[in-house]
């Protein structure tokens, strides 16, 4: 009686799999934002369609960007913050971009609906303002969980990751700031891992607005990610009989 047995053929193919890698964009819309000032210390205006800057470092914008949502694999390769002008200003203005020191009560700031002009409105439970994360029994902090009196302490912000010396202002440019991927990552895979920004000028006139994300160009956190790999199985291979 003749026996047959199906057998591989040796060298020809490998049961070893591969992946592919191709980079792809991910764009964050911001989370929360608000401006606040320091002749309106208990007003909120988070519900504003538009941010603010001006010459002087005593009204402050802070935009935040939650990366929970980002999947945890994919390792940040690029990133860069788009701000939408909302005004002209034919004045020249210098203003700074710094984070915020990582803290839980600091990370947990209030946004909250305020919407009466430059101005804000009275802050309500748990709102953001001028002295407060959240109104009115949490002040914002150091790194090591001192409080401060107000948003403009030093000791709420860290080096700024972008600083713009007498710079145009026009309604529609889109201002780009890139960030150190190797810093947003180790932010990512910490355990805070909402970012906020600090904006506040230090020369102009008048107000410089920027988009708030209660309109229709909110801040962006544009993300080049590295694709998820893609395993792929290689082909079956062909078989033989042998007799015997």
């Amino acid at each position: 009686m003749k026996k047959w047995e199906v057998l591989l053929v040796a060298g020809c193919f490998s049961l070893s799999t591969w992946a592919e890698t191709t980079n792809k964009m991910v764009t964050l819309t911001a989370s929360k934002d608000n401006s606040v000032r320091s002749n309106k210390i208990l007003n909120n205006n988070g519900g504003n369609p538009k941010l603010y800057i001006v010459g002087v470092p005593y009204i402050r914008t802070i935009i935040a960007f939650d990366l929970k949502q980002l999947v945890p694999t994919n390792k940040i390769e690029q990133a860069t913050i788009l701000l939408h002008f909302e005004n002209t200003n034919d004045k020249l203005v210098s203003f700074v971009v710094a984070p915020m020191v990582q803290t839980t009560n600091n990370n947990a700031w209030g946004e909250g609906v305020g919407n009466l002009g430059v101005q804000g409105q009275k802050a309500n439970t748990k709102e953001s303002t001028f002295i407060f994360s959240a109104a009115h029994n949490t002040p914002w902090e150091s790194s090591n969980g001192k409080t401060v009196s107000t948003i403009t302490d030093a000791s709420l912000w860290q080096t700024p990751v972008a600083t713009f010396k007498n710079s145009s202002w026009k309604k529609d440019d889109v201002l780009r700031i890139t960030l150190d991927p190797k810093w947003l990552e180790s932010i990512r895979n910490s355990n805070m891992k909402t970012i906020t920004f600090g904006l506040w000028g230090s020369s102009g006139d008048g107000y410089y607005f920027l988009s708030s994300r209660e309109s229709n160009f909110p801040p962006k956190l544009q993300l080049t990610l590295e694709k998820d790999k893609e395993v792929k199985k290689a082909p079956t291979p062909p078989q033989t009989a042998k007799e015997k």
